[in-house]
């Protein structure tokens, strides 16, 4: 079974389970999925190393049991940066839900970036073109599109 991409998606959920069950501390969690994660990264679909990247990222913000990681807010910024580069790297539709992320948390500058490097510059997501009409309006511009 474990040859088989999904039953090993089943594992990690399952292990998270386990791990809210047993109390297990928060930091603890999350290193256990970042080694998963770094351990088979050569041999894990891409879809799988994003869901064990946010898998330690929701251990890590305090999103499972609500206790914030003591490791500080440049190894979350650090691991937020890897799961949205897993995002765009699974395929446009995880790129896009990074963008809107990025946005959701206030960095324009990174959901752009990905936009520009990874999606259509054609058809870009509505919400980034809506926060670049806001954005002008803010800083005096018309804000038309």
């Amino acid at each position: 079974l474990w040859d088989l991409p999904e039953q090993r998606g089943l594992v990690w959920e399952e292990a998270s389970e386990l791990f809210l069950a047993e109390g297990l501390p928060s930091d603890d969690a999350a290193e256990f999925f970042l080694t998963q994660a770094d351990a088979f990264t050569g041999s894990l679909e891409r879809w799988e190393l994003h869901s064990l990247l946010s898998l330690a990222l929701n251990w890590m913000s305090g999103n499972v049991t609500g206790d914030m990681s003591t490791r500080g807010a440049s190894a979350l910024e650090a691991l937020e940066t890897r799961v949205w580069l897993a995002s765009v790297d699974a395929g446009p539709e995880q790129a896009e839900a990074a963008v809107l992320q990025l946005l959701e948390s206030g960095d324009m500058v990174a959901a752009r970036s990905i936009a520009a490097s990874h999606l259509n510059p054609d058809n870009p997501p509505m919400a980034l073109l809506l926060a670049e009409s806001a954005l002008a309006v803010a800083n005096g511009g018309d804000g038309s599109l």
